[in-house]
């Protein structure tokens, strides 16, 4: 079972943040521009994230995505706490880092 590095999680909190709080989906350029990262890295994860079961890619042009529900994504050691998903170890939500 991999891990995700940092980076992979960022983004994967972003999407799942993002997609509680509004009702449009966010752009590549703005995972970019939320990132600081440029469009061929967010690419490469998103690929990581679709390839681990995290977020499922629905069309490439427009960019549209849908972040699987908790029962449908793998487990990696995360639980759901306080409406968010955290990582097994890192406390109760201590702030927008420990959040996914």
């Amino acid at each position: 079972m991999e891990k995700l590095d940092d980076l992979e999680r960022k983004v994967l909190r972003i999407m799942v943040n993002h997609s509680k709080l509004a009702s449009k989906q966010l752009s590549i350029e703005k995972l970019c521009q939320f990132t600081g990262k440029r469009e061929g890295r967010v690419r490469h994860v998103l690929i990581v994230l679709e390839q681990t079961g995290f977020i499922a890619v629905t069309s490439q042009l427009p960019f549209r995505y849908r972040v699987l529900r908790e029962s449908e994504a793998p487990r990696y050691g995360w639980e759901r706490m306080n409406g968010h998903v955290t990582q097994k170890g890192h406390g109760k939500g201590h702030g927008f880092s420990d959040r996914i």
